[in-house]
């Protein structure tokens, strides 16, 4: 995975995210929520995107397998190459390759 955002683990915090630990946190964010109430929910979202992207890209390359192991004439080819397609714009959207 070619991205250049902070390395994880991110962490949530009271009103920002962060990368490293508690005692020496770099600050990744801070957040606001709006509507008002939704800055922890938001929080908690910001600070999963580095798992996040990490699982996709797995899944992605896990499905990508099976259609070379199965090939094109395989019956669940037509929605896994969708699913394929959809993951791979949302990875380029977040390494900023969109």
């Amino acid at each position: 995975m070619d991205s250049s955002h902070t390395p994880g683990p991110w962490f949530p915090a009271t009103g920002w995210v962060g990368a490293g630990t508690l005692e020496n946190p770099r600050v990744i964010c801070s957040v606001h929520g709006y509507p008002y109430g939704n800055t922890e929910a938001n929080v908690q979202l910001i600070a999963a995107a580095p798992e996040l992207l990490k699982e996709l890209t797995r899944t992605r390359d896990l499905l990508a397998a099976i259609i070379r192991t199965k090939g094109k004439d395989w019956l669940g080819y037509p929605s896994v190459e969708r699913l394929i397609a959809d993951a791979n714009a949302a990875i380029a959207k977040a390494v900023a390759r969109a």
